[in-house]
């Protein structure tokens, strides 16, 4: 939050921050998301003694895990962009 208040109080705007933010936080998620696809068709082999009625590279199944993740990650960009609209500058830089 610091660091928030001190680009604040050297004149960034608040919509900048929270675009920092997500893009932090997209960069994350894809790097995520590519290395499970990786790791998935990696280990398919493994994984298909585990499964029961589904292929280890379904594709529904591969977006539906896509989709939980996007929509759980849009959820914690949310709770952590959360804070900004009320940082309070002066209580901040002082602490």
């Amino acid at each position: 939050r610091k660091d928030f208040s001190i680009r604040m109080a050297l004149g960034c705007r608040l919509k900048t921050l929270i675009a920092m933010t997500a893009w932090r936080m997209a960069r994350l998620l894809l790097l995520g998301i590519a290395l499970g696809l990786v790791l998935t068709w990696w280990e398919s082999a493994s994984l298909h003694a585990w499964l029961y009625g589904i292929g280890p590279a379904d594709p529904w199944v591969m977006l539906a895990a896509i989709l939980i993740l996007l929509i759980s990650s849009t959820g914690a960009l949310l709770i952590a962009i959360y804070p900004l609209h009320h940082l309070e500058l002066a209580r901040l830089l002082d602490g």
